[in-house]
């Protein structure tokens, strides 16, 4: 089986599957290094039902594919009940191991990941709740 894809057809169909490759989101309030502060409370209660039907899929696949440390952590972290408080879920995890969570949707700046990195902060994806 042949899994090289030629660039010119993962452009195109990243360009179908994202909104034309236009950027997501809404970087009108995003600071210089493209982190833009998660607004939880603008989550709907049909997000937070999503996300925990999702939740709960995954995580009942977990048992025997992942390491008890990491269920564990999942678990301590209360993503189950709905999605994520960013701030909280951060707070919790740098608690832990000195790292932190940042929000930020796609963004050509791709150095962002590597600053990022090198920062102790691990980049988390905005998440909607649109299928």
């Amino acid at each position: 089986m042949n899994m090289t894809v030629d660039q010119t057809d993962f452009f195109k169909t990243l360009t179908e599957k994202s909104d034309g490759g236009a950027l997501r989101g809404d970087y009108a309030l995003a600071d210089a290094q493209y982190v833009v502060k998660q607004d939880w409370k603008a989550y709907t209660p049909e997000q937070h039902a999503l996300w925990r039907r999702l939740y709960e899929r995954q995580a009942r696949l977990a048992p025997g594919r992942a390491c008890d440390v990491f269920i564990d952590s999942l678990a301590k972290m209360g993503a189950a009940d709905g999605i994520p408080d960013l701030e909280r879920t951060s707070a919790l995890l740098f608690k832990a191991t000195g790292w932190r969570l940042v929000e930020n949707d796609w963004t050509p700046a791709q150095r962002q990941r590597i600053t990022y990195l090198s920062a102790s902060k691990y980049r988390s994806e905005a998440w909607n709740g649109k299928r």
